[in-house]
């Protein structure tokens, strides 16, 4: 994860912390740097709904983490279409806006 939507903007994943997430059909599973996730996802063409999402319930070390997991989560519920360009993965609201970037490790 490189980036996603947190309300009113794009945000950069806080450094130190290596978000990760993996699509393997049918499921989404990652790591937000404070709990692990999961949850289904389909797509149809360049169309993609993910969702709903749970997450194990660890506490997060710091507020600002907190926060990162929790708009992180919701920008993949927001995804309505998707788009892949070389090694990157970019989920897309509607509109054509970004909800959350990824890219190939």
């Amino acid at each position: 994860v490189t980036s996603y939507f947190s309300g009113d903007a794009i945000t950069s994943v806080l450094g130190g912390v290596d978000m990760t997430t993996t699509f393997a059909a049918p499921d989404v599973t990652g790591n937000t740097g404070c709990n692990t996730f999961n949850g289904p996802y389909q797509v149809a063409g360049d169309e993609i709904t993910i969702g709903p999402v749970t997450s194990t319930r660890a506490a997060c070390p710091t507020e600002e983490l907190q926060q990162q997991e929790t708009d992180f989560l919701a920008a993949l519920s927001l995804a309505t279409t998707f788009r892949v360009i070389a090694n990157r993965l970019d989920l897309l609201r509607p509109g054509e806006t970004i909800a959350a970037t990824f890219v190939r490790a």
